[in-house]
């Protein structure tokens, strides 16, 4: 009894009896060593494995070494190959995954704790090789799985979600779990399915686009509207995100309708590194507009209300990335201007002078009027720090009132 060996998950309190378990008979007998049930397993090998099992001693120098592999490969073949693979654990005997336990390794008196310790290691050194299941494979992504990964990334981004929040990940799961069922893979086609989805087939969901839009939407339009959807371009068109945004809006031109839910198969040209700065910039500038916008319409239907809970939720994660903006504009001033932290009048009005380039019909709305009258609301000491810089957008939107009507089309046409 005193040299028996037990198997646990921890070492023994010294203080304490050696566990033992009892038979239904209540006979009372020792728990197996772990080294005992591995000896065993390597007992159960099989005589016709593929390949040489590796579940035993090291030999204690190469000629012994080959003489037990010569030794097992003359051994009489006594195993049935029709049952081979019934058992989960014969592809480590097999070869599949080829193991070396340390028996001469590990002291007698570790009672089972050092061979727990080696498994683990070995196991996180697999898992550290192996490559993820959703990164891509001979230049094409395997679809079922990134999207799972990412619908699980996005569950783990907030471990604590506000109610916005909890909706937002309730509706992108469903978007999410439409495209691995589909087996759609990220691009234009990914977008279409998640617009389809939401405003229902192509017969219903262009309809709407034209009554809120028109034949033409413009890019704050578009970014607008994906807003509005919830749709995370940069997930659902993958790297090439920007590439396909400007292929789709070339400039100041508008783009029909209709290539969103049937996507062309021109391979996009290469975009201009200044233009897709520009462009990005505006994309951020119109799904945040647009959903300040939509902030303000009333409703009392109850998905009009939980649409609210998830702008604010939407509203809070873009104004964390327009302080890049904000503090760029400062670090872009000539050096004897950088001392203050406020943007005057002529920085407020030099950040929407590239509007032009990307969006010819949002920047004959946005005039100087509109801008100086949000700048004077919105002034803190004769200048904007970041808070009274969103105030000053705010009034820009509310500025505008019958430019947001689109907007208020989709949302409420929207499942």
């Amino acid at each position: 009894m005193e040299d028996a060996k037990v198997s646990r998950i921890r070492a023994p309190r010294k203080d304490l009896p050696r566990t033992l378990w009892r038979t239904p008979q209540k006979r009372l007998f020792l728990a197996p060593a772990i080294e005992a049930t591995l000896r065993q397993r390597q007992q159960l090998q099989p005589l016709a494995a593929k390949s040489v099992p590796m579940l035993r001693p090291k030999a204690e120098n190469e000629a012994n070494r080959e003489e037990l592999f010569k030794d097992t490969l003359t051994k009489e073949k006594s195993y049935d190959a029709e049952s081979w693979g019934q058992e989960a654990w014969l592809n480590i005997l097999t070869g599949e995954n080829r193991v070396e336990i340390p028996f001469n390794e590990i002291s007698a008196a570790s009672h089972g704790e050092e061979y727990i310790q080696w498994y683990e290691d070995q196991r996180a050194q697999k898992r550290a090789a192996a490559p993820p299941s959703w990164v891509q494979r001979r230049g094409s992504l395997a679809p079922m799985s990134f999207w799972r990964a990412a619908l699980t990334d996005f569950a783990l981004s907030s471990l604590q979600p506000t109610p916005g929040e909890l909706l937002q990940l309730k509706g992108r799961a469903v978007l999410l779990r439409h495209l691995e069922a589909n087996a759609t893979p990220q691009g234009l086609k990914a977008l279409a399915e998640c617009i389809m989805l939401r405003l229902g087939e192509e017969q219903r969901a262009l309809p709407i686009l034209k009554k809120g839009f028109g034949d033409q939407m413009s890019l704050l339009d578009f970014a607008g509207f994906c807003a509005v959807l919830d749709l995370d371009l940069d997930l659902l068109l993958g790297s090439s995100a920007p590439q396909i945004l400007a292929h789709l809006l070339p400039g100041q031109v508008t783009m029909d309708c209709s290539v969103l839910l049937q996507p062309p198969t021109v391979q996009p040209a290469e975009p201009t590194g200044d233009f897709v700065r520009c462009q990005g910039k505006w994309w951020l500038l119109g799904r945040y507009l647009g959903l300040l916008a939509l902030q303000g319409v009333e409703g009392s239907e109850k998905s009009w209300q939980d649409l609210k809970l998830r702008i604010e939720a939407q509203l809070r994660h873009l104004q964390r990335c327009l302080k890049p903006f904000f503090f760029g504009l400062i670090t872009s001033r000539p050096e004897e201007q950088q001392g203050s932290k406020l943007l005057s009048l002529s920085d407020w009005t030099s950040f929407f002078r590239d509007l032009e380039d990307v969006d010819a019909r949002w920047s004959t709305k946005v005039t100087g009027a509109v801008l100086n009258q949000a700048f004077e609301k919105a002034s803190e000491e004769g200048g904007l720090s970041f808070e009274s810089f969103k105030n000053a957008l705010k009034h820009c939107v509310e500025a505008l009132p019958g430019s947001w009507e689109a907007l208020a089309t989709v949302a409420r046409s929207a499942k």
